[in-house]
């Protein structure tokens, strides 16, 4: 089993936390684009750990996916394009989900981006299960105006994702069965 360095929790757990803080400030008054720039300081942060923590090529380019359409959707704000913005951002979480799911693979001992080995299945219900309630977070979160539910909503994709992924995998090379007599 690969482990992930002490570098990239580091960088994951600035990134919350500088998130976490802009999230404290926005309470209490401070300007909209501040606090945005703010918060895409974390995102990237967090986005760039965890791209550490895959340390594969699969996951730079999702890292770097999450960055560019990260700083797109911070532009489109500020020129006031909604649309645009709704897509960059949706486009970023996307991406960090992908990274989420090849550092799944990457916990699980196995190479990011190639086709998942099967694992049992207690594992794979154990992801859909995770993935399933941080999506119910995800959009509590997200109703109550609070912007840390696109971060829950990028880990639910990626765990759900990887529990499809590890399940469907395990179907298919499911051994023969023998004929009955």
């Amino acid at each position: 089993m690969t482990r992930i360095s002490h570098q990239a929790w580091g960088v994951c757990g600035v990134g919350l936390l500088v998130m976490l803080v802009a999230e404290v400030l926005r309470t209490m008054g401070l300007a909209l684009y501040l606090w945005g720039a703010i918060w895409v300081v974390g995102w990237v942060a967090l986005a760039v750990g965890i791209g550490m923590a895959v340390r594969h090529r699969t996951g730079w380019v999702a890292t770097a996916v999450s960055v560019v359409f990260t700083l797109l959707g911070l532009y489109f704000a500020a020129t006031g394009a909604n649309g645009s913005f709704i897509a960059m951002s949706s486009l970023a979480v996307v991406a960090v989900a992908a990274e989420v799911t090849f550092l799944v693979q990457v916990a699980l001992g196995q190479s990011p981006g190639a086709r998942p080995e099967p694992i049992p299945y207690s594992m794979t219900f154990s992801l859909a299960g995770i993935g399933v309630i941080l999506l119910a977070g995800a959009f509590a979160l997200l109703a109550n105006g609070m912007p840390l539910g696109f971060l829950s909503f990028g880990f639910s994709l990626g765990l759900i994702a990887s529990s499809v992924g590890f399940g469907a995998i395990t179907l298919l090379r499911r051994p023969a069965q023998e004929p009955s007599r």
